[in-house]
């Protein structure tokens, strides 16, 4: 049995009235003071290491979504050019230009998310306020 174990198991043997007020604080800072340094250590390591695992896994994850978020704004953007370009009336133009904007605002959107960076949503924001 560990020294961990066996305070834990002589704090719960404690009658319940005993365990009020000060006598609660001492008892909890004793066993605390009293926790072998190695063993929080160990535990300060183990939940580093998860938690670097898990924000390891949620950024490639993220950057991977944006890549292909924007690779599709791209395309989407460049096909509405050619619409824009090509349309055979007035009115497909306009439509074409309107998508252009909105899909400009989505890009810079995903740009700010990707990036890290704010400003974009602030500069997304402008842009669709005069688009």
């Amino acid at each position: 049995m560990s020294k961990f174990d066996t305070l834990a198991a002589s704090a719960a043997d404690l009658p319940a009235k005993s365990l009020s007020g000060s006598s609660l604080t001492v008892r909890i800072l004793t066993i605390a003071v009293t926790l072998p340094a190695n063993y929080l250590a160990h535990l300060r390591k183990v939940y580093q290491t998860q938690f670097h695992a898990l924000m390891a896994a949620e950024s490639s994850l993220v950057i991977i979504a944006g890549r292909f978020a924007l690779v599709v704004l791209l395309i989407s953007i460049i096909v509405a050019f050619a619409r824009l370009i090509k349309g055979p009336d007035a009115a497909d133009r306009i439509v074409a230009l309107d998508l252009i904007s909105m899909l400009i605002v989505a890009f810079l959107a995903a740009e700010s998310i990707y990036a890290g960076e704010t400003s974009f949503l602030d500069v997304a924001i402008a842009y669709a306020l005069i688009a």
